[in-house]
């Protein structure tokens, strides 16, 4: 049995004593966020509520080297630091010390680094996983601003593309005479091989889409081409594979342009899910309702086994049933529910 889903939606701080002012207009505020793009695509909300609550103050990002991507060009973002985990000792103690000499007034860290407790800031908040474990991790990773007294109740993913991004995906799309609104991507890849959905499923499934009247975009990154050119040689219909030809961001301009995304459990689905984008994702050793896309414009499809979702890294019975379980056809319903909403 298959199931369709729309999915709607432990603390510590410290303060600087009662009755003292921690915030003023000039504040700086760092936010530690994590280290899979994925994964910092759906901590953007707390830049949105910082932003709403403080919207002077100077927000620095540290984040991992590839998910600094995902926060430039945003103006609530006034400077990114990218971060190394694998970097020397010597580097790492440069790092806070650069980072201590910018006095800042808050930290918020959702990485359970001890920065907060070396930089001295006025006041930091840090998740240190406590509190309720089953919900979505937007809403876990918003509960570090609870304790700061922060409204979190309109709180939206946001991910900010640029023109030239814009541009960029304009050249490729009309590289291959694709139009807006006519073309579907398809995202099969995913660091997991547990979480892709199998190609020969995905093939039918866009041979299917392209009867309807669409284009087939297949969209990924450069080491995910082998699974891209994998499912084309298995079509009978015609697709574009444009993996490995545009960025993150440029990639999400393409998206944008798209009528439907339908993808595995990845960053390209969040990011999707980010710039409201109808969007729907596959699920099976992964837990929706913790990392699903979310919203009126996106369903999940995961099959109804008793093992599933597992969380694991290896698949415990040896032959990922999670995902070989979802036909083609329910995909394709999916696809019409969306498509019709």
């Amino acid at each position: 049995m298959v199931s369709l889903l729309r999915l709607d939606r432990g603390t510590t701080f410290r303060s600087c004593g009662q009755g003292q002012k921690w915030y003023n207009i000039n504040m700086k505020i760092l936010f530690i966020t994590l280290t899979n793009i994925g994964d910092a695509i759906l901590t953007t909300p707390i830049i949105d509520i910082l932003h709403t609550r403080f919207p002077s103050a100077k927000i620095f990002v540290l984040c991992g080297e590839r998910a600094g991507e995902i926060f430039e060009n945003d103006p609530y973002v006034y400077k990114i630091i990218p971060y190394n985990k694998k970097i020397g000792l010597k580097r790492k103690a440069c790092l806070v010390f650069n980072l201590f000499k910018q006095r800042f007034d808050l930290v918020v860290d959702l990485r359970n680094s001890l920065i907060p407790y070396l930089v001295f800031p006025k006041r930091f908040a840090v998740n240190y996983g406590g509190g309720k474990k089953n919900i979505h991790s937007v809403d876990r990773s918003l509960e570090v601003l609870k304790k700061l007294k922060l409204d979190t109740k309109n709180a939206s993913l946001r991910v900010v593309i640029s023109k030239q991004n814009e541009k960029r995906a304009l050249e490729i799309l009309n590289e291959y005479s694709l139009f807006s609104k006519r073309f579907i991507c398809i995202c099969p890849g995913a660091k997991s091989s547990l979480k892709r959905y199998p190609e020969d499923s995905f093939s039918s499934v866009a041979d299917n889409l392209t009867q309807m009247g669409f284009d087939i975009v297949l969209l990924g990154e450069k080491s995910e081409k082998h699974i891209c050119e994998n499912i084309l040689s298995k079509m009978k219909n015609k697709a574009f594979d444009l993996s490995g030809q545009a960025d993150l961001k440029t990639s999400g301009a393409v998206l944008k342009k798209s009528r439907l995304v339908i993808s595995n459990d990845t960053a390209l689905m969040h990011l999707a899910n980010a710039l409201n984008v109808p969007v729907l994702g596959i699920f099976g050793p992964t837990d929706a309702a913790k990392y699903g896309p979310r919203g009126g414009k996106a369903v999940v499809v995961r099959s109804m086994l008793n093992c599933s979702p597992c969380e694991k890294a290896q698949c415990p019975l040896g032959k990922r049933q999670c995902m070989e379980s979802i036909s083609p056809e329910d995909i394709i319903n999916a696809c019409i529910f969306l498509l019709n909403s």
